[in-house]
């Protein structure tokens, strides 16, 4: 356990990292690409907090590295990857813990919310799989290597502002596998060492990678 816990914080503090040195200019670039306006960056005073970081307990609203959060725009229920517990934790927008699930899931650090589906990124298992919003598991897709449908440090995920595709970063492999709901293939994007993040515009792809420079920009 301590192991596979040491191999997720290795690569999450890698996250930090780049983050860090990124800084302002990836928040400001966003702004830009995304459209984000100022009321977010006014909201500096918390209203409510919930849940506590232990690696000994796994009852519900403890977390051991917490990787990924998403929000079901319908129900407004709030999904936390639970990375070192191997889980996904789901809250009510009281913050109320309200189920889990974990089925065939090994070191989730990334999730994104499209029609009706989560979809979970592993980090220890590389691959990817989809469930319905009450944990039942769809589809899977995966394995650790370099050809299409396989991975190797994934990181992040996001889905297209069409809500028709999922792009996945891969630290290890350098690139960014773009997959179709329903799990197939779609395209891809190489040659991007340590990719760790991406974000979408309706006609850009942003990637955030541990390289000089940190961002690049595709259309």
């Amino acid at each position: 356990m301590n192991e596979r816990i040491n191999e997720l914080e290795s690569k999450l503090e890698t996250v930090r990292l780049t983050y860090k040195n990124v800084g302002f200019e990836w928040d400001e670039l966003l702004e830009k690409r995304l459209g984000e306006t100022s009321d977010y960056k006014n909201m500096s005073q918390p209203v409510e907090a919930f849940g506590r970081h232990n690696t000994e307990e796994k009852s519900p609203g403890v977390f051991c590295y917490p990787g990924s959060i998403a929000i079901d725009p319908v129900t407004n229920y709030i999904y936390i990857c639970d990375g070192g517990w191997d889980r996904v934790q789901v809250f009510n927008s009281s913050y109320d813990f309200v189920f889990l699930f974990g089925h065939k899931i090994d070191g989730p650090v990334g999730m994104c919310i499209a029609q009706d589906k989560v979809y979970v990124i592993q980090l220890r298992s590389c691959c990817m799989n989809a469930y319905s919003m009450r944990g039942q598991l769809l589809h899977s897709v995966g394995d650790k290597g370099k050809n299409k449908f396989e991975f190797d440090g994934p990181l992040g995920i996001n889905i297209s502002i069409d809500k028709n595709s999922i792009y996945v970063t891969e630290f290890d492999n350098g690139r960014v596998q773009c997959l179709n709901l329903d799990l197939s293939f779609n395209s891809l994007i190489s040659d991007i060492y340590g990719a760790i993040d991406v974000k979408l515009t309706s006609t850009e792809v942003v990637v955030l990678c541990k390289s000089d420079p940190c961002l690049i920009i595709y259309k």
